[in-house]
């Protein structure tokens, strides 16, 4: 299983796009990275998650997830998803975390 994870500033965002599969095997480099870009987002700054490319989420996936949402929220930094894959929509819909979610299109 594999995760890849980029990082992009923009003015007001920092955009992180992750591709691959978020599972017990590569949620301490998800988790890992993103709270060191957590650390660094601007302040004003949203963090912006492209989930488009990430093909599978375990529940390994979801507890990092919300363990990001929560030092996001700590940190007073907006935390979106801009993207998301149908497989990882339908599990972050069942788990409660729909409201991260952009809209269906």
């Amino acid at each position: 299983m594999t995760v890849s994870v980029t990082t992009e500033a923009a003015a007001r965002c920092v955009l992180v796009s992750v591709a691959g599969e978020l599972d017990v095997a590569t949620e301490g480099l998800f988790t890992e990275h993103l709270v060191d870009v957590l650390k660094t987002v601007p302040h004003g700054a949203a963090l912006v998650l492209d989930f488009g490319a990430l093909t599978f989420c375990s529940s390994a996936g979801v507890r990092a997830w919300g363990a990001l949402a929560t030092t996001a929220e700590h940190l007073g930094v907006p935390l979106w998803i801009g993207a998301v894959s149908a497989p990882v929509r339908r599990v972050f819909e069942i788990v409660g975390f729909g409201d991260f979610l952009p809209p269906r299109v």
